[in-house]
């Protein structure tokens, strides 16, 4: 049986399709895990919330202790969750190594500027229009210039910048 072969898509209209769905969850993760310190309470040093896919949030916790604690607890953070636009339905808690919150304020202070500025080769109308097309979804700064770099980037290298 052969396969179709499918023509290559512009990149704005794969990241509009699968951006529903994916930017959904992600915006959902990132409000619960910049919200942890407050949902967790006191155990929130020794734990991090890994992932949240399907209304399944999944926590790590640095000992058992900390597990069970997070587990009696789960009522509590799964309703001020929700309080927050956020639908959990369960927690599930594994044991294991508690990595610091990726992007959180004291892992970035020393390493402000990770990337190039975008300025270098571009027009400011160019910016400003991908900033603005990529605005309306709602996401965070560093995220939207994340977006904006890997756009412009895409959009050099194809020489289509629409």
């Amino acid at each position: 049986m052969m396969r179709k072969i499918r023509e290559p898509k512009h990149i704005a209209e794969v990241i509009d399709k699968t951006s529903s769905v994916n930017l959904k969850n992600f915006l959902e993760f990132y409000k619960v895990s910049s919200a942890w310190p407050e949902l967790a309470g006191r155990v929130s040093s020794r734990s991090r919330p890994v992932s949240l896919l399907k209304g399944k949030l999944k926590i790590v916790a640095d000992s058992p202790s900390v597990a069970q604690e997070i587990m009696m607890m789960s009522g509590r953070i799964i309703s001020e969750a929700f309080s927050k636009g956020v639908k959990i339905e369960s927690v599930l808690v594994n044991i294991g190594r508690v990595e610091p919150i990726v992007g959180s304020r004291s892992l970035n202070e020393g390493n402000r500027h990770r990337f190039k500025p975008i300025l270098r080769g571009y027009s400011t109308d160019d910016i400003e229009r991908v900033k603005n097309r990529f605005n309306q979804k709602g996401l965070p700064k560093d995220v939207l210039y994340g977006l904006c770099r890997l756009y412009i980037a895409y959009n050099r290298r194809f020489n289509s910048l629409k």
